[in-house]
């Protein structure tokens, strides 16, 4: 289904996977969170993939690296001056912290590199490994041969799999992008032989169906350390069987149900909501020594309220960037 020339199934897939997200955080309970995450961030990174197209290093600059790397400046900007005021407000210097965190920040909060350990740099390691992933694949897609391409791939992933365990928090998220490669990978994969809309493919969605099943029972993925509940090719295809599922049950509903616009909307505004969320998600559990919604009366064990306040949060804040012209479009490049 497309709208002003966009499939809409695919930004309603995003908007589930942010929804997704926002859940994560608000660690509702052990078993949600386990679930989620073979959904929300897999799905963008398979997504992205699935788009992906051949670029000269130009045409790469302007748009794949342009469209990563201004909105995650535009981020850490704000994240400085909200360090500022909560050190207005509060007494508490942060700003520091905040600065090394968005600049050097790792993804995982365990594990050592060289004997440091890099702050945390919440969801924002998604930008740091997208990015990585796009550069990556900016001299792979080089590769003539589809099957040495993907050997290279997978040998990355694999890579990240057995360095994760010596070298877990290293800066800039580079083994979360060495691992989320894949599902990069796995994404060109489905849209160059259109295996989301061929039958002849029953057998491998099968198999990627039964790998997702399996996965959401008794394994997970957590992308962000480069955790891998099971072998790694068998994470990466049970993530490929839940967007294939999440896929057919989106296309099958149409623009009348009832939360279409408003998913249609969060999805193609993914990437605002993504870092809205960011600076909410750091400030309130990382970066402060109280927790923010403590302040303003809610207690961070109502969780049901939290992820309900921190939707709001994402959709208030999505909602005013898109009336935000300058914002909308200069800086996160939506027309």
């Amino acid at each position: 289904m497309e709208e002003n020339g966009r499939d809409t199934v695919f930004d309603v897939m995003k908007g589930i996977a942010i929804i997704m997200v926002v859940v994560f955080h608000s660690n509702l309970s052990a078993v949600c969170s386990h679930i989620v995450c073979m959904f929300h961030v897999p799905l963008f990174f398979i997504i992205s993939g699935y788009f992906a197209k051949k670029r000269t290093f130009i045409e790469f600059l302007r748009r794949d690296a342009k469209r990563i790397v201004v909105p995650f400046i535009f981020s850490f900007f704000c994240a400085i001056l909200l360090a500022i005021y909560f050190d207005f407000v509060l007494g508490i210097d942060t700003v520091f912290a905040v600065f090394i965190s968005m600049l050097l920040g790792s993804s995982s909060l365990r594990g050592t590199f060289l004997e440091c350990q890099f702050p945390y740099a919440g969801p924002f390691w998604f930008l740091w490994a997208l990015l990585w992933v796009r550069i990556l694949w900016y001299f792979l897609i080089k590769i003539r041969s589809e099957a040495v391409r993907g050997l290279f791939i997978l040998l990355i992933g694999l890579m990240s799999y057995a360095l994760n365990s010596y070298a877990s928090s290293v800066p800039w998220s580079i083994l979360s992008a060495f691992g989320a490669l894949s599902l990069y990978y796995s994404g060109y994969l489905v849209k160059r032989y259109d295996l989301i809309h061929s039958r002849k493919d029953g057998g491998f969605w099968f198999l990627c169906f039964v790998f997702s099943l399996y996965c959401l029972s008794f394994s997970s993925i957590y992308l962000h350390d480069c955790t891998y509940g099971t072998f790694f090719v068998v994470n990466v295809l049970g993530c490929l069987g839940c967007f294939a599922g999440l896929y057919v049950l989106v296309d099958k509903f149409n623009s009348s149900f009832f939360l279409w616009k408003t998913l249609n909307f969060l999805g193609r505004y993914s990437l605002v909501a993504f870092c809205i969320h960011g600076l909410d998600h750091c400030f309130n559990t990382r970066w402060l020594p109280l927790q923010v919604y403590e302040i303003y009366g809610v207690s961070h064990y109502d969780r049901l309220l939290v992820l309900l306040v921190r939707l709001g949060i994402v959709f208030l804040g999505t909602y005013l960037v898109s009336r935000t012209h300058f914002i909308k479009e200069k800086i996160f490049y939506i027309k």
